[in-house]
């Protein structure tokens, strides 16, 4: 009876390769900044307007955010842009909670351009806060068809 026996060289490949995936996963977390969205938030729609007065906003508050600076003296700050221009008469405005000693800077009206929604991030453990999104349009706004819109979250140096 034979039996089949895989050459020494072969055995050593197979755990070098092993203990080289476990070394590149434990660099990649270990004392990494990182910034998390829980999901993304219904669609905003505005059904509903009162006489003689703009649409009302539609509000949507179910979202997370979690993140996490590398070190207490590289603090962070965390900025968004659109990946398009708002529908004329319309306005899609963003709003972070500050996680503990950061500070936000209230609603922003979102564009394609990046803004400042929380600075002076130093927290080293996962801190999660609540994003608010609203979503406003004026009279002259009209009837908009149904588009979508992604917002980009990054987590940059501060300041």
């Amino acid at each position: 009876m034979r039996t089949h026996k895989p050459a020494a060289g072969s055995r050593r490949l197979v755990a070098c390769a092993w203990v080289i995936g476990l070394a590149l996963s434990a660099v990649s977390t270990i004392g990494a900044q990182s910034l998390s969205v829980s999901g993304s938030p219904a669609a905003l729609k505005i059904t509903t307007a009162s006489a003689g007065s703009p649409p009302n906003a539609a509000v949507n508050s179910a979202t997370t955010y979690t993140v996490k600076a590398k070190k207490a003296n590289q603090p962070r700050k965390i900025t968004a842009q659109l990946d398009a221009t708002m529908p004329a008469g319309t306005t899609l405005t963003i709003d972070l909670n500050p996680v503990t000693n950061s500070t936000s800077a209230g609603p922003v009206d979102l564009t394609t351009t990046a803004q400042d929604l929380v600075i002076d991030i130093t927290n080293t453990v996962n801190l999660t806060a609540a994003i608010t999104y609203t979503f406003n349009a004026s009279s002259a706004a009209g009837v908009i068809p149904s588009s979508f819109r992604t917002v980009t979250f990054t987590l940059v140096a501060f300041p």
